[in-house]
C-alpha cells in the first residue's frame, strides 16, 4: 500500500500552471457572477459584452434556469469558490507536507469540474440552443485543469525498508 508520502509531488511547472489556471477560472467565473446579476436585474442591455451574434449571448444563458444553482444563487458563484479551492490547495500541494495529499483532491475537484461543464454544454447545445463565452471560458480552464492534472500524475516512489 503506498501512503502519501511515498508519492512524489508535481513539478514546480505544473504546479505553476494549474495556479495560473485557477486564479483564470475564479476570475471568469467572478464576471459571470456579476453579470448573472446584471442580467436578473435589467442592467445588462440588450448589447452585453458577451452577447456576439445569434450563436453566442451570454445574456440568454444567465437569463434561462440552467444558470441558478438554488433559489437565486448563481452557478457561477458556485464555480467561483469550486476555483478558489483549487487556487488554495494547488498552494498548498507547494509545500512538502500537502504535495502528496493533495493531488487525489484537486484531480477529483478538476474531475467532477469537467464532468460539469460537459453536463453544461450539452445544455447550451442541446436545450438553449445558445452558446456562452464565458461559459466556454469556464469550460476550457476545468478540462485544461484535468488534463495538466492527468497527464502529469505523480509517480510512486520504490519504498526502502
Amino acid at each position: 500500500m503506498t501512503s502519501p508520502e511515498n508519492l512524489k509531488g508535481l513539478s514546480k511547472k505544473t504546479l505553476t500552471w494549474l495556479t495560473v489556471l485557477a486564479i483564470v477560472g475564479l476570475a471568469i467565473s467572478w464576471v459571470q457572477t456579476f453579470h448573472y446579476f446584471e442580467v436578473r436585474s435589467g442592467q445588462a442591455g440588450f448589447n452585453s459584452f458577451c452577447q456576439v451574434g445569434a450563436r453566442f449571448d451570454c445574456n440568454a444563458i444567465d437569463a434561462s434556469p440552467y444558470a441558478e444553482l438554488i433559489a437565486g444563487l448563481p452557478l457561477a458563484a458556485a464555480a467561483a469558490g469550486w476555483f478558489l479551492a483549487i487556487l488554495v490547495l494547488t498552494l498548498l500541494a507547494r509545500s512538502a507536507e500537502f504535495s502528496g495529499v493533495v493531488y487525489p483532491w484537486v484531480l477529483g475537484m478538476t474531475g467532477f469540474g469537467s464532468l460539469m461543464s460537459l453536463g453544461y454544454l450539452g445544455v447550451m447545445v442541446g436545450v438553449l440552443k445558445v452558446g456562452c463565452l464565458l461559459c466556454l471560458g469556464v469550460d476550457t480552464v476545468n478540462f485544461s485543469l484535468f488534463a495538466i492534472l492527468f497527464l502529469n500524475r505523480p509517480k510512486n516512489k520504490v519504498a526502502s525498508n
